[in-house]
Protein backbone atom coordinates (compact mmCIF):
# COMPACT_ATOMS: atom_id res chain seq x y z
CA UNK A 1 0.00 0.00 0.00
CA UNK A 2 1.58 3.48 -1.11
CA UNK A 3 1.72 6.30 1.81
CA UNK A 4 -0.80 8.35 0.49
CA UNK A 5 -3.33 5.41 0.24
CA UNK A 6 -2.73 4.89 3.64
CA UNK A 7 -3.26 8.08 4.64
CA UNK A 8 -6.38 8.40 2.85
CA UNK A 9 -8.00 5.15 4.80
CA UNK A 10 -6.47 6.19 7.88
CA UNK A 11 -8.36 9.72 7.90
CA UNK A 12 -11.75 8.06 6.97
CA UNK A 13 -11.32 5.65 9.02
CA UNK A 14 -10.76 8.36 11.95
CA UNK A 15 -13.46 10.52 10.37
CA UNK A 16 -15.81 7.76 10.43
CA UNK A 17 -15.11 6.93 14.22
CA UNK A 18 -16.27 10.61 15.21
CA UNK A 19 -19.72 9.59 14.52
CA UNK A 20 -19.50 7.23 17.50
CA UNK A 21 -17.64 9.90 19.42
CA UNK A 22 -20.39 12.36 18.78
CA UNK A 23 -23.67 10.13 18.82
CA UNK A 24 -22.79 7.61 21.46
CA UNK A 25 -23.86 9.03 24.73
CA UNK A 26 -25.68 9.68 26.87
CA UNK A 27 -28.73 11.04 25.05
CA UNK A 28 -28.95 7.63 23.50
CA UNK A 29 -27.99 5.45 26.60
CA UNK A 30 -24.42 5.10 25.55
CA UNK A 31 -26.15 3.06 22.16
CA UNK A 32 -25.76 4.33 18.79
CA UNK A 33 -28.14 5.85 16.59
CA UNK A 34 -29.19 4.28 13.78
CA UNK A 35 -27.98 7.71 11.16
CA UNK A 36 -27.27 11.27 11.37
CA UNK A 37 -29.10 13.08 8.86
CA UNK A 38 -27.22 16.40 7.87
CA UNK A 39 -29.44 18.10 5.05
CA UNK A 40 -32.20 19.83 5.01
CA UNK A 41 -31.73 20.11 8.54
CA UNK A 42 -29.82 18.22 10.92
CA UNK A 43 -31.87 14.72 12.90
CA UNK A 44 -30.65 12.10 15.08
CA UNK A 45 -32.52 8.83 14.28
CA UNK A 46 -32.94 7.94 17.81
CA UNK A 47 -33.17 4.09 16.69
CA UNK A 48 -30.59 1.64 16.75
CA UNK A 49 -30.72 -1.97 15.93
CA UNK A 50 -28.28 -5.42 16.97
CA UNK A 51 -26.59 -4.62 14.05
CA UNK A 52 -25.52 -0.85 15.08
CA UNK A 53 -24.76 -1.61 18.63
CA UNK A 54 -22.09 -4.57 17.81
CA UNK A 55 -20.60 -2.15 14.92
CA UNK A 56 -20.41 0.75 17.91
CA UNK A 57 -18.24 -2.15 20.34
CA UNK A 58 -16.17 -2.75 17.52
CA UNK A 59 -15.56 0.69 16.63
CA UNK A 60 -14.57 1.23 20.20
CA UNK A 61 -11.59 -1.38 20.46
CA UNK A 62 -10.55 -0.33 17.08
CA UNK A 63 -9.99 3.09 18.04
CA UNK A 64 -8.28 1.93 21.13
CA UNK A 65 -5.90 0.25 18.46
CA UNK A 66 -5.84 3.26 16.06
CA UNK A 67 -4.77 5.26 19.29
CA UNK A 68 -7.92 7.60 19.19
CA UNK A 69 -8.37 6.61 22.49
CA UNK A 70 -6.94 5.55 25.94
CA UNK A 71 -7.45 1.70 27.39
CA UNK A 72 -9.75 3.75 30.17
CA UNK A 73 -12.11 5.27 28.10
CA UNK A 74 -12.13 2.25 25.94
CA UNK A 75 -13.53 0.25 29.11
CA UNK A 76 -15.78 2.95 29.97
CA UNK A 77 -17.28 3.55 26.42
CA UNK A 78 -17.95 -0.68 26.58
CA UNK A 79 -18.90 -0.61 30.00
CA UNK A 80 -21.88 1.98 29.19
CA UNK A 81 -22.68 0.24 26.42
CA UNK A 82 -23.09 -2.74 27.99
CA UNK A 83 -25.10 -1.31 30.60
CA UNK A 84 -27.62 -0.26 28.51
CA UNK A 85 -27.79 -3.40 26.32
CA UNK A 86 -28.76 -5.37 30.28
CA UNK A 87 -31.51 -2.87 29.98
CA UNK A 88 -33.13 -3.91 26.84
CA UNK A 89 -35.88 -6.46 26.52
CA UNK A 90 -35.15 -9.60 24.80
CA UNK A 91 -37.35 -12.41 23.52
CA UNK A 92 -35.57 -15.81 24.62
CA UNK A 93 -31.87 -13.69 25.21
CA UNK A 94 -32.41 -12.49 21.80
CA UNK A 95 -32.09 -8.95 20.95
CA UNK A 96 -35.27 -7.44 19.18
CA UNK A 97 -34.65 -5.84 15.66
CA UNK A 98 -34.79 -2.21 16.86
CA UNK A 99 -35.02 -0.46 19.91
CA UNK A 100 -35.41 3.54 20.54
CA UNK A 101 -32.32 4.38 21.97
CA UNK A 102 -33.92 7.39 24.26
CA UNK A 103 -36.48 4.96 25.56
CA UNK A 104 -34.65 1.96 25.67
CA UNK A 105 -37.97 0.15 24.68
CA UNK A 106 -38.65 -2.61 21.31
CA UNK A 107 -40.02 -0.14 18.08
CA UNK A 108 -43.59 -1.81 16.51
CA UNK A 109 -43.63 -4.04 15.29
CA UNK A 110 -41.69 -6.72 17.08
CA UNK A 111 -39.78 -9.18 15.68
CA UNK A 112 -36.22 -10.89 15.48
CA UNK A 113 -33.75 -10.53 12.92
CA UNK A 114 -31.55 -13.88 12.01
CA UNK A 115 -28.96 -11.68 10.09
CA UNK A 116 -28.58 -8.74 12.61
CA UNK A 117 -28.59 -11.82 15.63
CA UNK A 118 -25.99 -13.07 13.65
CA UNK A 119 -23.78 -10.23 12.72
CA UNK A 120 -24.43 -9.17 16.90
CA UNK A 121 -23.21 -12.35 17.61
CA UNK A 122 -19.74 -12.11 15.14
CA UNK A 123 -19.21 -8.49 16.68
CA UNK A 124 -19.32 -10.59 19.96
CA UNK A 125 -16.82 -13.08 19.30
CA UNK A 126 -14.31 -10.24 17.38
CA UNK A 127 -14.99 -8.65 20.32
CA UNK A 128 -14.00 -10.41 23.06
CA UNK A 129 -10.66 -11.34 21.19
CA UNK A 130 -9.77 -7.80 20.77
CA UNK A 131 -10.20 -7.28 24.25
CA UNK A 132 -8.13 -10.40 25.42
CA UNK A 133 -5.41 -8.93 23.27
CA UNK A 134 -5.57 -5.79 24.78
CA UNK A 135 -5.07 -7.41 28.41
CA UNK A 136 -1.64 -8.52 27.46
CA UNK A 137 -0.58 -5.43 25.42
CA UNK A 138 1.99 -3.45 26.49
CA UNK A 139 0.92 -0.13 28.58
CA UNK A 140 2.59 2.20 26.58
CA UNK A 141 1.67 1.48 23.19
CA UNK A 142 3.90 3.80 20.59
CA UNK A 143 0.66 3.42 18.03
CA UNK A 144 -0.47 6.58 20.51
CA UNK A 145 1.65 9.23 18.89
CA UNK A 146 -0.01 7.72 15.39
CA UNK A 147 -3.09 8.52 16.49
CA UNK A 148 -2.44 11.63 17.44
CA UNK A 149 -0.84 12.32 13.98
CA UNK A 150 -4.27 11.38 12.96
CA UNK A 151 -6.34 13.98 14.44
CA UNK A 152 -3.50 16.78 13.56
CA UNK A 153 -4.10 15.42 9.92
CA UNK A 154 -7.71 15.99 10.30
CA UNK A 155 -7.72 18.90 12.02
CA UNK A 156 -5.03 20.69 9.16
CA UNK A 157 -7.34 19.62 6.24
CA UNK A 158 -10.50 20.98 8.44
CA UNK A 159 -8.45 23.93 8.57
CA UNK A 160 -7.21 24.02 4.49
CA UNK A 161 -10.91 23.60 3.92
CA UNK A 162 -12.43 26.28 6.70
CA UNK A 163 -13.72 30.01 5.19
CA UNK A 164 -10.43 32.42 5.49
CA UNK A 165 -12.67 35.24 6.44
CA UNK A 166 -11.20 36.42 9.71
CA UNK A 167 -14.02 38.20 11.50
CA UNK A 168 -14.99 36.94 14.59
CA UNK A 169 -12.23 34.90 14.81
CA UNK A 170 -9.84 35.21 18.39
CA UNK A 171 -7.13 32.97 16.81
CA UNK A 172 -5.47 33.56 13.40
CA UNK A 173 -5.01 30.89 10.67
CA UNK A 174 -1.26 31.60 10.56
CA UNK A 175 -1.89 30.87 14.95
CA UNK A 176 -3.30 27.31 14.43
CA UNK A 177 -1.33 26.41 11.63
CA UNK A 178 1.79 27.08 13.98
CA UNK A 179 0.19 25.27 16.69
CA UNK A 180 -0.16 22.27 14.90
CA UNK A 181 3.36 22.31 13.58
CA UNK A 182 5.09 22.72 16.89
CA UNK A 183 2.64 19.57 18.01
CA UNK A 184 4.06 17.94 14.68
CA UNK A 185 7.67 18.59 15.70
CA UNK A 186 6.98 17.35 19.13
CA UNK A 187 6.45 14.12 17.25
CA UNK A 188 9.10 14.02 15.07
CA UNK A 189 11.23 10.86 15.80
CA UNK A 190 15.05 12.04 17.26
CA UNK A 191 17.51 10.32 14.93
CA UNK A 192 19.52 8.16 17.63
CA UNK A 193 23.18 8.63 17.91
CA UNK A 194 26.19 6.68 19.65
CA UNK A 195 24.96 6.60 23.14
CA UNK A 196 21.12 7.82 22.38
CA UNK A 197 19.03 4.95 21.42
CA UNK A 198 16.25 5.99 19.04
CA UNK A 199 13.18 7.74 20.81
CA UNK A 200 10.62 10.34 20.32
CA UNK A 201 10.36 13.48 21.24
Amino acid sequence: MSEKDRRLLQSTARRTFRFFEAFVGSDDNNLPPDNFQEDPKPVVAHRTSPTNIGLALLSTVAARDFGWIGTIEMVERLEASFAAIQKLEKYRGHLYNWYSTSRLAPLEPRYISTVDSGNFVGHLIALEHACRERISAPALDPRALQGIGDALAIARETLAEASADPRGNTVTRREVDAALGDIEQLLSPVPATASTPWCWR
